[in-house]
């Protein structure tokens, strides 16, 4: 699903290693950023028995579990549109808050308008829009971009 999403970073992963790797790194990601979670946090939304999208959220180790974030949501694009990323949102907040977790957090690219909807149309606050240079190396899920 990699290769349709519309963040900048994922599309940059998938045309440099391909859909099947970028989406593999991502899966890793998680833990080499220090996040943790459990396996039944993963959740994958289906319509008629179809996957339409699924949303991860992960909670950060060196804060004692006290801060969250929704790692990585996506809605396939034949489902976008139907109001899912708010209900795949709505789904990751509730977990984190039932696993104890005090205070949440999410970004999403700026370009990425759709998912900036779904989050302020739930009430997140928009903070402005941040310059954070990324180098021509970056790997993603890597916190020092030279990893």
């Amino acid at each position: 699903m990699l290769e349709v999403s519309r963040d900048a970073a994922d599309s940059w992963a998938v045309a440099r290693f391909g859909a099947r790797d970028a989406a593999q790194r991502l899966i890793r990601a998680p833990g080499e950023w220090k996040c943790s979670y459990d396996e039944n946090w993963w959740k994958i939304l289906t319509v008629d028995g179809e996957a339409a999208g699924f949303v991860l959220p992960v909670t950060y180790d060196e804060l004692d579990g006290s801060l969250g974030t929704i790692f990585h949501t996506g809605v396939v694009p034949r489902f976008r549109g139907l109001g899912l990323s708010r209900l795949l949102l709505r789904q990751a907040v509730n977990t984190l808050m039932t696993a104890g977790v005090q205070r949440i957090f999410c970004d999403t690219d700026a370009t990425n308008e759709p998912m900036i909807r779904s989050f302020t149309s739930e009430g997140w606050t928009r903070l402005p829009p941040r310059d954070v240079p990324v180098p021509l190396d970056f790997t993603p899920g890597a916190r020092d971009p030279g990893e």
